[in-house]
């Protein structure tokens, strides 16, 4: 099977060809840091130890999706945490999604994007 060429790194200036990736090693890491620096403190609450813990702790107690009864994986908040930061780690303000209805709901209310509700024809 013939092998895909090499590609340059994506960093500018950077000349150094890499075999899968946007990076290569040197730079890498690099482009992660300047991503979560720009992502904001928003995003940091998600990575943070209190939260992963809660969220595991919610998902052992909930293992099931409250839209479609599929396994869920993400905990959602029923209220946005910008709006009720007092709530962030409240059982009352949370529940048990799969991935594609927590999506779905995002891009119904259009939370996501940072745009209005959008109307969207229900799966």
């Amino acid at each position: 099977m013939p092998m895909r060429p090499k590609r340059p790194c994506g960093y500018p200036l950077c000349r150094a060809l890499v075999d899968s990736g946007p990076y290569c090693p040197e730079h890498k890491r690099k482009a992660q840091r300047e991503y979560d620096r720009r992502r904001g403190p928003e995003h940091r609450f998600y990575n943070s130890t209190p939260w992963r813990r809660f969220r595991r702790w919610f998902l052992s107690r909930h293992p099931l999706c409250v839209e479609c009864d599929g396994p869920a994986n993400t905990v959602d908040h029923i209220e946005p945490r910008r709006e009720r930061p007092d709530l962030e780690l409240a059982e009352s303000n949370c529940r048990a999604l799969c991935a594609s209805c927590h999506s779905r709901r995002h891009a119904r209310d259009g939370s996501r994007w940072g745009i209005g509700p959008v109307n969207l024809r229900s799966a």
